[in-house]
C-alpha cells in the first residue's frame, strides 16, 4: 500500500511554502514570548500538532505576512542567506538578534520549481516526508518558544523588524521591503 502524495513535499515549491509558513509562526512566536505586544492581543492555535500563538491584530498579521511573501520571493530567487528577527531598544540599540540560516536552502530554477522530486531508490513515496519535517519544525518552535521566554525581560518601548542577508555576489533587490515600528506597552 502506497501512502498518499499529500503527506510528502513533493517539489521545490512546496518545499518553499512550509519555510514561509515556518516563518510566520516563528515571527509570532518571538513576539508572544519576547512580549513585544501585550498576552491579550495573541490567540491560541495549533501548527505542526503543537500550540502556538498568533497575534490578532490586523495590521501586525498584515505586516507579518507582507514580510514573509517579500522573503519568499527572494528565496525563489535564490539570494537570501540569512533570514534575522532583529529587536531593538527604544534608542535603536540591538538588544536581540534570532537568525535563521538558509544558505543551504535548495536552489532551484524558476522553470523547475514544480518539477517533482526523484524517488530514491527503496524510498516509500516520492518526495520529502512532510511529517518528518513537520516533527523537526515543531520541536523548532518549541525550542525558540522556550528559548526566548528564559531570556530577560526586554526594556519598554523595544521594537522589531525582519532583516534579510543576502548570498555573496547578489544585487540586492530595488523596490522590496518595508519597515514597521512595534512598541511594547
Amino acid at each position: 500500500m502506497t501512502t498518499p502524495q499529500s503527506t510528502y513535499l513533493t517539489n521545490a515549491l512546496s518545499l518553499h511554502q512550509t519555510l514561509t509558513d515556518f516563518l510566520t509562526v516563528a515571527i509570532h512566536t518571538i513576539l508572544y514570548s519576547r512580549a513585544l505586544y501585550p498576552p491579550s492581543t495573541f490567540l491560541s492555535t495549533r501548527k505542526y500538532n503543537l500550540p502556538v500563538r498568533q497575534c490578532r491584530h490586523p495590521a501586525v498579521c498584515d505586516w507579518i505576512n507582507s514580510s514573509v511573501l517579500h522573503i519568499a520571493t527572494l528565496l525563489k530567487a535564490g539570494t537570501v542567506k540569512r533570514i534575522v528577527i532583529v529587536i531593538y531598544s527604544r534608542d535603536a540599540e540591538v538588544m536581540e538578534r534570532f537568525l535563521f540560516d538558509v544558505e543551504r536552502f535548495p536552489l532551484v530554477d524558476a522553470k523547475e520549481q514544480l518539477t517533482e522530486f526523484e524517488t530514491r531508490e527503496g524510498a516509500k513515496g516520492v518526495g520529502v516526508s512532510l511529517t518528518d519535517v513537520e516533527e523537526q519544525l515543531r520541536a523548532t518552535i518549541r525550542k525558540l518558544a522556550y528559548t526566548a521566554e528564559k531570556l530577560a525581560p526586554l526594556p519598554v518601548g523595544c521594537t522589531f523588524t525582519v532583516a534579510v542577508e543576502l548570498r555573496d555576489k547578489v544585487d540586492p533587490p530595488i523596490g522590496v521591503g518595508h519597515s514597521v515600528l512595534c512598541t511594547k506597552a
